[in-house]
C-alpha cells in the first residue's frame, strides 16, 4: 500500500512539472522594445502619409493607447517592426523606381 502511494505521488509531481513546463508565461516586451516598436509604427505611418505631421502626435498617442491596452511579447513587438521597416523598404524603393524614371525623362 505505501508503494502504491508513493507510485501515485512522484507521478502526481511528473504531472505538475510537466504542466509547469508546458504553460510558461510569454516574454513580454521591455519598455525598450516597445519604444523602439513605436518610433517604427511612426516612422511606417509618415512614410505613408497616414499620419499629417501636424498632428501626428496626437494620433501616435491614441496608437500606443491602442497597442498598450494588449501586453505584447517580445516576439510580437519585433513582428511589429519587421511589418514597419517592410513598409519603409517598400516606400523607399518606390521613391527611387519614380526618382529614375523622372530622370530618364
Amino acid at each position: 500500500a505505501q508503494a502504491v502511494a508513493i507510485h501515485c505521488y512522484e507521478f502526481y509531481f511528473a504531472i505538475v512539472e510537466q504542466t509547469r513546463e508546458t504553460s510558461a508565461l510569454p516574454e513580454y516586451a521591455t519598455t525598450h522594445q516597445l519604444e523602439q516598436m513605436y518610433c517604427h509604427v511612426e516612422d511606417a505611418l509618415l512614410a505613408i502619409d497616414f499620419l499629417d505631421h501636424k498632428s501626428h502626435t496626437y494620433w501616435m498617442r491614441n496608437i500606443r493607447q491602442f497597442l498598450g491596452k494588449i501586453r505584447l511579447s517580445a516576439k510580437e513587438a519585433n513582428i511589429v517592426r519587421g511589418i514597419c521597416r517592410k513598409f519603409l523598404w517598400f516606400q523607399n524603393k518606390r521613391s527611387l523606381d519614380v526618382h529614375k524614371e523622372l530622370e530618364k525623362q
